[in-house]
């Protein structure tokens, strides 16, 4: 689909020669992990046609909602009794070794660099990507195997094709009230790494029509389910993409939200519209930096190993309930409330 392509979700109301946008006030954000829990909805009859990466949502420290994408390229829903880290575990883990790319990645000193298994979100809005060790550490902080204090999401990681031309996307919705003739604009933009040492990515037009045609008909097809479903008007939606080691393209999450609660619903106060203001979703058992002592542990345990010239040594990790502190216990513990090896056969359930 071509930028700024004339495709209208919503109609704004037009009085004589003078468009007339919604007395309603839009509610706009930077959008978080948690509000993925929009590509589902029970009472929908179709359901929501888009890759998404698996994706475990949290509430009150135990996961309430496993979305992935089933064969038929769309997104379904674990059922309840699959809600357990053990299975979490199992499935992330052999999802990592169908998508690693066949080349062994190697830093700048030619040592091996572990792939990633998993993406841990926070409460406290932070995220870090987890190695197999390092997300089996994570999963022994529970007590009772289904709860991870301070932890707001988990979701599968997807290594991201090597390629001289970009493999991470963001593409943009946005709903111009008012505008004649257009009011619905769409654009994709690639992430590229900078030259500067800090490799920090910068965000350019892409310049791929195959990709843009892909990722705006998704991200349409994706306000569409989200107006039907919810009752609401979609204003701007940001989705952030990536491109796994065959090209296809997958959703990890949303940059940017903004809806608002269409004229005809029963109430405007529909679901969908009062979850972006409940905060309860993103603020139960908050922590403060989490993610960002998880890798400090990390990086000091690898620092040391270096340092003796032999493998890290996994460090028992305790979130604490209320304020998601962190603490190192160097000496392994045999009892593991934790499976640390489970049956790679095991069936699925959905």
């Amino acid at each position: 689909m071509a930028k700024g392509s004339n495709m209208s979700l919503n109609t704004a109301k037009q009085t004589g020669n003078r468009m007339q946008p919604h007395p309603s006030t839009p509610n706009t954000k930077r959008a978080s992990i948690n509000d993925l829990r929009l590509l589902w909805a029970d009472s929908a009859r179709n359901r929501c046609s888009v890759k998404v990466l698996d994706t475990v949502l949290f509430k009150d420290a135990k996961p309430y909602r496993w979305l992935f994408t089933n064969k038929h390229v769309q997104v379904s829903k674990k059922k309840d009794h699959n809600l357990t880290l053990r299975s979490v575990r199992d499935r992330f883990l052999r999802l990592s070794d169908a998508v690693q790319p066949e080349n062994i990645e190697v830093d700048k000193n030619g040592n091996h660099v572990p792939p990633k298994v998993a993406v841990v979100y926070t409460t406290d809005g932070s995220k870090m990507e987890l190695d197999k060790e390092s997300f089996e550490e994570l999963l022994t902080t529970s007590s009772d195997g289904r709860s991870l204090h301070g932890v707001a999401a988990l979701q599968a990681s997807m290594p991201s094709r090597k390629s001289d031309t970009p493999s991470k996307f963001r593409t943009e919705y946005r709903y111009l009230e008012g505008a004649p003739g257009k009011p619905v604009n769409l654009s994709t933009k690639g992430f590229v790494k900078s030259d500067r040492k800090s490799g920090k990515e910068n965000l350019i037009p892409s310049d791929s029509t195959v990709v843009n045609e892909e990722l705006e008909k998704t991200l349409v097809d994706t306000v569409k389910f989200i107006e039907e479903t919810g009752r609401v008007r979609v204003k701007q939606l940001a989705g952030n993409f990536v491109a796994d080691k065959n090209g296809m393209l997958w959703l990890a999450g949303f940059h940017r939200l903004s809806i608002e609660p269409r004229k005809d619903s029963p109430d405007n106060n529909n679901e969908n519209a009062k979850l972006l203001n409940d905060d309860q979703l993103v603020k139960t058992n908050v922590g403060n930096g989490t993610s960002v002592r998880l890798l400090a542990m990390k990086r000091e345990r690898e620092r040391k190993a270096k340092e003796k010239g032999k493998r890290p040594v996994s460090a028992e990790m305790k979130l604490n309930n209320n304020n998601s502190k962190i603490t190192t216990n160097d000496k392994n513990k045999k009892e593991n409330n934790y499976p640390q090896s489970a049956s790679r056969n095991r069936r699925e359930g959905k």
